[in-house]
């Protein structure tokens, strides 16, 4: 349980600025309606909630077979197996992450279509 609640503060302190932020703006300058204030606090919270579930999740679920990986792997002594490995889990890091497929999107529509390859694998 110690571990959930070191989630949950660390959660807190990276939410609680820009929240902070908002409400000052929000009384000072912006003036949203009560109905829309309400939908960010809502939202603040929810957002909260998923990131101390997702977290939880990855310290409990992900971290282990990942420091299972990292320290196992290497013993092998075979480094084009490390190397291959490596390869293979950055790779597939890269096609997930959604970052990189909003950067991919945005160079194309900025290059119209001529920086990236058609058959580029960021174009998944």
């Amino acid at each position: 349980m110690q571990n959930i609640k070191d989630i949950s503060l660390e959660i807190i302190y990276a939410v609680l600025p820009i929240t902070v932020v908002v409400i000052i703006l929000q009384f000072t300058l912006i003036w949203l309606s009560f109905e829309v204030f309400l939908q960010f606090l809502v939202g603040v919270v929810l957002v909260s909630i998923g990131l101390i579930f997702f977290l939880t999740g990855v310290h409990l679920g992900l971290l282990p077979i990942g420091e299972m990986i990292g320290s196992t792997l290497p013993k092998t002594g075979k480094i084009t197996l490390v190397v291959l490995f490596a390869f293979l889990m950055g790779l597939v890091v890269t096609v997930a992450e959604p970052d990189v497929r909003v950067l991919a999107t945005q160079i194309d529509i900025v290059s119209q279509g001529e920086a990236l390859p058609k058959s580029s694998i960021f174009r998944l």
